[in-house]
């Protein structure tokens, strides 16, 4: 990207005038970008548009250096040779999706591919899952942290409720005033499933007249007291 743009300061007069807007949006994507945006851990995803969306542009760039043909021919193919050699590794060894070493992504199963990257956790996210099938409840609360992975919770749990009800409770962010602990249609939730990414919750940080039924590492679930009597 930064070369193409060195190449537009350089070589503008040959850009034609949807090149040169197309190359002033992509500038003014980047400035709004840091204008908008404080620094978060997860820019690296949000940045992803400004690199697809500037593929073109660097194409389009790299096809307008004033050189002989032979010679800017050579250069491209130089180009994409280097950047095919520097996909590989991405593409055959990425550690979320190996296509080749020990663990291949397509020998394992679809639950399996949703931890490779945390195994460790696997157990608990379908413990936790299979608990909450065994009692019937189809009407659950969730309780997580700012970066628990809830993602990968809604994927164990989708195949084995078939029909539920998943809803946010003990919101501490400004959207709290919309918590009522209560499902979808204004029932009352059966179980409350915590994520706590730092440590297990503890007797006194369950919900009211919820007690912790089941635990395993940092997922727990609880049901209503009265449940369990």
């Amino acid at each position: 990207i930064v070369l193409a743009l060195l190449i537009f300061i350089v070589w503008w007069r040959t850009f034609t005038q949807l090149a040169i807007g197309y190359s002033l949006c992509i500038v003014s994507q980047v400035a709004l970008f840091c204008l908008i945006f404080r620094w978060q851990p997860f820019n690296s995803r949000l940045q992803l548009p400004v690199f697809v969306a500037s593929a073109p542009l660097v194409a389009y760039a790299l096809g307008t250096i004033p050189m002989r043909s032979v010679i800017r021919r050579s250069l491209l193919v130089l180009i994409a040779a280097l950047l095919s050699y520097r996909a590989l590794p991405s593409i055959l060894k990425n550690p979320a999706r190996p296509l080749a070493g020990r663990v291949k992504i397509l020998d394992l199963t679809r639950e399996q591919r949703y931890f490779i990257e945390q195994p460790q956790i696997q157990a608990s996210y379908t413990g936790a899952a299979d608990f909450i099938a065994a009692t019937r409840c189809r009407t659950v609360g969730l309780k997580t942290g700012w970066s628990e992975w809830e993602y990968a919770f809604w994927a164990v749990a989708s195949p084995r409720w078939k029909i539920f009800r998943l809803t946010h409770v003990a919101v501490t962010n400004p959207s709290k005033r919309l918590d009522k602990h209560t499902g979808a249609g204004g029932k009352q939730v059966c179980a409350v499933v915590t994520l706590n990414e730092d440590r297990p919750i503890n007797a006194t940080e369950t919900a009211p007249g919820f007690v912790i039924a089941w635990q395993l590492q940092n997922v727990s679930v609880q049901l209503p007291a009265a449940s369990l009597r």
